[in-house]
């Protein structure tokens, strides 16, 4: 069987994911049924991987939405806290050390939101780029080549 095109593999995934949308428990077999009574005949090891592929596309979708949402809740909550800081500081009367104190609280509720914003990055950039945060490899221009202490 010759090589599919991009095009090709993306019309059996569509017509796969209509199935799956119509009945969410299908099987593979019935799958292939399905499509086969629509004139498409396809290999059921090839159908597997479409069904696998969308399968791992929705899980990673899931995924993605609810991290977006526990994100977007937790930065709503600090945004709250430096609302209310910001009122001590601004505050002519407030006395200086509750000033102070005010304004290290909105410096934390900032830096709380930048490091969870930045380490729920960190899978999704590892998964983009694996070799680039594997610690087997070291980042070009740490060592030479001749170097004794290169991993």
């Amino acid at each position: 069987m010759p090589p599919l095109s991009t095009k090709t593999k993306h019309y059996h995934r569509e017509r796969i994911r209509s199935l799956i949308v119509q009945n969410p428990h299908i099987s593979a077999e019935s799958i292939r049924k399905a499509l086969e009574l629509q004139g498409l005949t396809l290999d059921r090891h090839y159908i597997g991987s479409l069904l696998k592929a969308i399968h791992t596309e929705r899980a990673k979708r899931a995924d993605t939405w609810t991290l977006n949402m526990a994100l977007a809740s937790f930065q709503d909550a600090m945004a709250e806290i430096a609302r209310v800081g910001w009122e001590i500081p601004n505050d002519k009367f407030a006395p200086g050390r509750g000033r102070a104190a005010a304004l290290r609280e909105v410096r934390e509720a900032y830096n709380a939101v930048f490091e969870k914003l930045f380490d729920a990055e960190r899978p999704r950039a590892q998964a983009r780029h694996p070799r680039r945060h594997d610690p087997q490899y070291p980042a070009p221009g740490g060592t030479k080549a001749g170097d004794p202490c290169r991993l």
